[in-house]
């Protein structure tokens, strides 16, 4: 949700709307209210781009996520990313954030099951993402079937996001979810605190936690006797449960 008040000249110029009206970002599509819908954008997309780009298809993790899955991937997506519950940002609307979705383990185990049964599983990557917080959890999302993994979060707290969750008030006091460039500004605006982030800083710290993520991943992998990390995608049979056996039952997540 992008508030009026964040909707700046700039803002409005880049989104070809008029300065100070509310907006929803990105804006929802009301063209695509079937597969047959989404079919027809994607074969669109493919051709503008002279059939070189990758579609990317992004759902969140909902009851019947594998059904609409194989949806997605018959309407001819090449990549479905599961978005999950967890993690996220302020920036959604507090509905979203407080009462949508499911965990992303759940739905990417559904997904790769349902196109496995479907045979489309060859013809699409699952993308995953919500809450993954080390390369740990990155492998185990491998395991459970996707190709890849998203990280939003972390990654924004790496270069100073406080989690606040008022990224639509425009009172970031770190300067990442505000149009407030300078401290007179932001005294202007009435906040009481503005430190904005150093850009050096900043990346330098986004790169040392990838890669430190990227070398945990190597390491596991390597532990569990793999050169490839591609190899383990689904082989949930490598995985056990070890705690909370008396409260929930993992098994059909990990059979």
């Amino acid at each position: 949700h992008l508030p009026g008040s964040k909707v700046t000249a700039k803002i409005a110029a880049a989104r070809n709307a008029t300065i100070g009206s509310d907006l929803i970002s990105p804006s929802n599509n009301h063209d695509i209210y079937s597969i047959e819908d989404l079919a027809q954008i994607i074969s669109e997309l493919k051709e503008a781009s002279g059939r070189q780009a990758k579609i990317i298809v992004k759902i969140p993790v909902v009851p019947g996520v594998g059904t609409i899955a194989v949806g997605v991937a018959k309407a001819g997506a090449d990549v479905i990313t599961l978005s999950g519950f967890d993690g996220g940002t302020g920036a959604a609307r507090i509905h979203s954030i407080t009462h949508v979705g499911l965990p992303t383990e759940i739905g990417t185990k559904l997904a790769h099951l349902a196109l496995i049964d479907a045979g489309l599983r060859h013809q699409v990557e699952l993308w995953s993402d919500g809450g993954m917080k080390s390369g740990a959890d990155v492998v185990k999302m491998f395991l459970l079937g996707a190709n890849r993994v998203g990280f939003g979060s972390i990654a924004m707290q790496s270069v100073g996001c406080t989690t606040c969750r008022g990224c639509h008030l425009d009172t970031c006091h770190v300067g990442i979810a505000t149009q407030i460039d300078s401290l007179e500004e932001a005294q202007e605006k009435g906040l009481r605190r503005f430190v904005p982030r150093v850009y050096e800083t900043a990346v330098d710290s986004l790169v040392r936690l990838f890669s430190g993520i990227g070398q945990e991943i190597r390491d596991v992998v390597a532990q569990l006797g793999f050169k490839d990390a591609q190899e383990l995608v689904g082989r949930s049979d490598l995985l056990k449960q070890t705690a909370h056996l008396e409260r929930i039952d993992l098994s059909d997540l990990l059979r």
